[in-house]
């Protein structure tokens, strides 16, 4: 960018620049120094006061030394009254800016007599020749001071237009935050203003809880072998108010000035604004950007919402500023034209197209279908290239006076590094106990430290620190172990990348368990608003119960003693089998009111308890049975296995007697309606587990939302998709 005023203007045809060339130009606004950029031109344009000033080389230094060229300047501030101090200290500025000379207010007053003195008219001088070095003060147009200064006010007021439409950007996702504050907080502190209320029930059917359209939310969505998350509704009336606001402010306040002696047509004037403003304004983004990607952004602490809903603004943030750039880019290889190939020369240049790459590739292999299948490349390629970007871009405005705007980037980065790595530090790296339980669960159990604090329904982010995975982690819901003190459980579905290779890995292991050492970097999250209704029901798919797990033990425990609260807890699994994982946390809501229900969707499928170890790894040569037993001593099960399967169901189900078990797929629509019909005032929804499910409850209760009873109902999840 550099202004690229000079080879801009050259291309233009313009007869003199004004290009900050210091290195770390001060923060520019231009307002005070815009009389002092036109009046500089108008004088060059009528007279020579440097030898070998020109488009291409104009010398500040020597223009600010110069008597006659201060003298014209103070001639032509005179006009209209533009010699007030404030325009002063602008020439003062504009000066010390471009030149690096020092004026002060006594030395352009004297200028300004002299000017009065012995200023000339260059039509009466004879021989006059305004290529050739003069040393004595020239009269101006006024109807052309007045021309250069509505051009320079259009032009340069650009600039400073730029840093107010950044700054209204900035503002609305302020007030989105604000407003969004408000409801959540107000729904914790004052949960009475909650209920029941015709126009909010509108707003939160309509608007805050559905998804755009049909259920898909957490479901991904394809076209072809592009997939892609849908944002939901309040999700995407935000981010379209961010970009009509983003469209409003690149077009608005773009007019041509007739007879611009700066830009001159009315095709480069406009197409000099929109470029120079989406340069600007992708810069001021770029703080914001790097924030709504962070774990530990304050503004989750602030509004209360999922990390989940800060990834979607920032996947979205980060493509509307790279619009933005490539505009940016674009347009300037146009208006540079035939000079093109000089100005890449330039090394702020080559550091623009650097930034501008690493963006464009980022920016595809965030691809979902990418990141789903090729997590880790996609994790490095993410972090290079986005250090590749920021270097690029800090590279680029850094002679502009925009590179304050790179502080808080690095600010943002740096805290939420920091951050993590405090937490990790505090929790230690612990041996934890990991076990594969079936192809599709592995259970990893890990000692706490005295620091930690379980969250309900929270999660933490997981460094298995083995060779191959030590540098990444990866997002697990927990419960705290119900058979020993100062541990969380983790239940991990085997899919591809990380839990693919632990699955390998214990498949070959004595017993498929190891122990391995952790970093455990959390808890991240908060427990929901289900606590404040009268009915709370949780529904969990497969592996979406630790989390549901750890916060309806919590609130049954407090039910059981403190309040009348009605807590239920449903659980929605493919198999019989799969209970055994998660017996001693169900046995352990005997002691609790909980009324929990388990739907198995294949009750009559072939796969076995046997059949918990005898997939997936290398086969050993000892009996099913004895495979059985393996089994029952290493998942701490206590009930007995009996003869057969069914009298192990059978056998598991008598232990279980706490638990209403129920085969085929439960009626979420019946469900949901059927709460809402028998809670007292309010009923809350909790949900995690497949990303359907999730989406058929949000679907349902929204349904549900406006009922006969007039009563409360709401929703949460804590199913949270980002990749």
């Amino acid at each position: 960018m550099k202004l690229l005023f000079l080879l801009s203007l050259a291309t233009l045809g313009a007869h003199a620049s004004n290009v900050p060339e210091v290195k770390n130009l001060e923060f520019i606004r231009y307002s005070n120094m815009i009389p002092s950029y036109a009046c500089n031109l108008q004088v060059n344009n009528a007279a020579t006061y440097c030898a070998g000033t020109s488009a291409f080389n104009t010398n500040y230094t020597c223009l600010c030394t110069s008597p006659g060229w201060v003298e014209s300047v103070m001639g032509c501030l005179a006009y209209d009254k533009k010699n007030t101090t404030t325009y002063l200290n602008g020439l003062i500025r504009y000066c010390r800016i471009q030149g690096g000379v020092s004026l002060t207010i006594p030395q352009l007053e004297d200028a300004y007599s002299k000017y009065v003195e012995n200023a000339k008219n260059t039509s009466t001088v004879k021989g006059f020749n305004s290529t050739e070095v003069i040393d004595y003060p020239v009269l101006l147009s006024q109807y052309e001071t007045q021309l250069y200064r509505d051009a320079y006010d259009k032009y340069l007021g650009n600039y400073d237009d730029a840093l107010y439409y950044g700054a209204g950007i900035y503002g609305y996702w302020l007030l989105m935050f604000v407003m969004g504050s408000i409801v959540s907080w107000s729904r914790y502190l004052f949960p009475g203003l909650y209920s029941s209320n015709g126009f909010i029930n509108g707003i939160r059917k309509n608007i805050t809880l559905p998804a755009l359209v049909g259920k898909a939310k957490t479901n991904a969505k394809s076209i072809s072998f592009i997939e892609f998350l849908v944002p939901s509704r309040v999700e995407s009336l935000m981010l379209s108010g961010f970009l009509i606001l983003m469209i409003i402010f690149l077009s608005v306040n773009t007019g041509y000035i007739p007879g611009d002696p700066v830009l001159f047509t009315s095709a480069a004037a406009r197409l000099r604004y929109v470029i120079d403003r989406c340069g600007i304004i992708a810069t001021m983004m770029m703080p914001l950007v790097f924030l709504f990607a962070g774990r530990n952004n304050f503004l989750q602490w602030l509004t209360r919402w999922q990390y989940s809903r800060f990834v979607t603004f920032h996947r979205w943030t980060s493509r509307v500023m790279y619009c933005l750039i490539i505009i940016h880019a674009a347009g300037y290889t146009k208006e540079l034209g035939n000079f093109y190939n000089t100005a890449i020369e330039e090394g702020y240049m080559k550091a623009g197209i650097v930034a501008t790459v690493s963006g464009g590739v980022m920016l595809m292999q965030g691809f979902l279908y990418l990141r789903r299948r090729w997590y880790e490349v996609f994790l490095i390629g993410h972090i290079v290239l986005a250090i590749m970007w920021v270097a690029g871009a800090w590279i680029h405005v850094q002679d502009l006076g925009y590179v304050y705007f790179m502080y808080p980037v690095l600010a943002v980065w740096f805290f939420d590094r920091l951050v993590r790595v405090i937490r990790l530090l505090m929790f230690g790296f612990p041996l934890a106990q990991v076990t594969l339980l079936s192809d599709e669960t592995v259970k990893v159990s890990i000692p706490t430290s005295n620091y930690w604090t379980s969250v309900p329904g929270g999660h933490a982010f997981i460094h298995f620190l083995r060779p191959s995975s030590f540098w990444q982690s990866h997002p697990f819901t927990f419960t705290d172990s119900v058979v020993e003190d100062r541990h969380i459980v983790c239940f991990c579905k085997v899919k591809g990348g990380l839990t693919s290779s632990l699955y390998k890995y214990l498949s070959a292991r004595p017993g498929r368990s190891a122990k391995i050492r952790v970093g455990v970097e959390g808890p991240y999250g908060e427990p929901t608003g289900a606590r404040f209704a009268d009915t709370a029901v949780f529904i969990a798919g497969g592996n979406g119960i630790p989390g549901i797990y750890n916060e309806v033990i919590q609130l049954g425990e407090k039910s059981r003693d403190q309040s009348r609260q009605v807590v239920k807890l449903i659980w929605v699994i493919r198999e019989f089998k799969s209970v055994a994982w998660f017996y001693n946390e169900l046995r352990a809501l005997r002691n609790t009111n909980i009324e929990t229900t388990v739907y198995v969707t294949k009750p009559d499928s072939a796969s076995s308890f046997e059949d918990y170890y005898d997939k997936g790894g290398e086969k050993e040569d000892y009996s099913m049975k004895e495979k059985y037993d393996q089994y029952t001593r290493t998942d701490e099960s206590d009930f007995e296995p009996g003869s057969s399967d069914n009298d192990a169901f059978s056998t598991m189900k008598r232990d279980l007697n706490n638990i209403h078990f129920r085969e085929g797929r439960p009626d979420i629509q019946e469900i949901v309606a059927i709460e809402v019909d028998e809670c007292q005032k309010s009923v809350a929804f909790v949900a995690c587990g497949h990303p359907l499910m999730v989406d058929d409850i949000r679907y349902a209760v929204t349904k549900n939302i406006t009922n006969a009873g007039n009563k409360r109902v709401d929703y949460y999840e804590q199913l949270q998709v980002w990749a």
